[in-house]
């Protein structure tokens, strides 16, 4: 208990190497002493560290070194299944994003009572704004990793849960897209209504990035192809105006691929050939390769598809076709993507061929990017 209260000053983002000391001695605390952290008193000093732990995961300055200690951290926080700092909880302070946008987060959940409603509101910064509203766009990625970790964690009944609200976020931006466009169309001499639209925009961008970025999450670690509406809602993602979203999309597309290969890798390369979205296309083959390669993980367990090996020979050709457009962005990813395939044991020698046979071609960009 004393170890609970004391660290609580020593977490923050003006020291990130002190907190991921902290936040780590905590984590073994509490991992080693379940039975105890239950008890009343001990509960009740997590109830004050909780809301520290929050506001970190929001802090753009959240780096590795005190990342992965708050994930693991919150985890062993959260399955403790205190009133008040449940998973129910936890994710509600995050798909908050406003007092206009709560009902959608607060309507979905699974009501965890009073505690749960004390515990969101003490977790929220200053300012009477739910938590999302205050994330900058650095810091949605990070809170995508820590809801996805908390969720993994969970029963099968919660991570359900969350699943299909973070799909529904999706579903119903596009709605309101629509709504929001045939509105346009219908009243356009009216600036009041154009107005609203623009803002209406603004206002869900970072619920519907953080919806990617922790199904994206997810879906390296469990297979979501059955999940209805999820392939098709991320790929309407592709045509959203701003970029962090269109990227966000790139990154769960990839990762859900992770998930369920023959679900995912067919659609990503038909429409890598279609050459429509191609950047985003190779960002989310890129991430598959990044995850395959185990860059992201000293173990396999992120990757439970195991080896790329049995779907080079689909990957390759794709790669190789984009080392010749035109578009020089398109042709830096494409190096970035065979660059990482070489981290995969398996692919090096096809990639090695590949390479050699694009440094004895007479264009000069097929030779740039076997030299990047």
């Amino acid at each position: 208990q004393l170890v609970l209260r004391e660290v609580a000053d020593l977490i923050g983002d003006s020291d990130l190497h002190i907190t991921g000391l902290a936040l780590r001695a905590t984590r073994d605390v509490v991992a080693s002493q379940r039975s105890l952290a239950t008890s009343e008193s001990s509960a009740a000093a997590l109830r004050l560290l909780y809301p520290q732990l929050v506001l970190l995961a929001h802090s753009p300055l959240l780096q590795e070194q005190s990342l992965d200690p708050l994930v693991a951290l919150l985890d062993e926080v959260i399955t403790l299944d205190i009133e008040g700092i449940r998973f129910e909880d936890f994710a509600h302070s995050l798909l908050s994003c406003s007092s206009s946008q709560g009902s959608s987060g607060s309507g979905s959940g699974s009501g965890s009572g009073s505690g749960a409603s004390d515990a969101r509101t003490a977790s929220q910064p200053a300012g009477g704004a739910g938590g999302l509203a205050l994330a900058s766009k650095s810091a949605v990625p990070n809170l995508g990793l820590c809801l996805a970790s908390a969720a993994l964690c969970a029963s099968e009944q919660r991570a359900s849960w969350l699943i299909t609200t973070l799909v529904q976020n999706l579903i119903t931006a596009k709605k309101d897209d629509d709504a929001s466009n045939n509105g346009g169309h219908s009243s356009s001499s009216s600036s009041s209504s154009g107005s609203s639209s623009s803002s209406g925009t603004g206002d869900n961008s970072t619920i519907i990035n953080l919806s990617l970025r922790c199904l994206g999450e997810i879906g390296a670690r469990r297979d979501l192809s059955t999940q209805s509406f999820l392939k098709d809602s991320v790929l309407l993602c592709f045509e959203k105006p701003m970029e962090e979203t269109k990227m966000a999309a790139a990154f769960a597309f990839g990762r859900l691929a992770v998930g369920n290969m023959e679900a995912f890798l067919p659609a990503t390369l038909a429409q890598v050939a279609s050459e429509k979205h191609q950047y985003l296309l190779l960002a989310s083959l890129k991430e598959i390769i990044t995850v395959h390669a185990g860059a992201l993980s000293a173990s396999n367990t992120l990757c439970p598809q195991g080896d790329l090996g049995p779907y080079l020979d689909r990957i390759l050709p794709r790669l190789m076709d984009g080392c010749h457009s035109d578009e020089e962005v398109v042709r830096g990813i494409v190096s970035e993507c065979l660059g990482a395939l070489l981290s995969v044991s398996t692919a090096v020698d096809a990639v090695l061929a590949a390479l050699e046979a694009l440094c004895a071609e007479s264009n000069p960009r097929s030779r740039a990017i076997a030299a990047i």
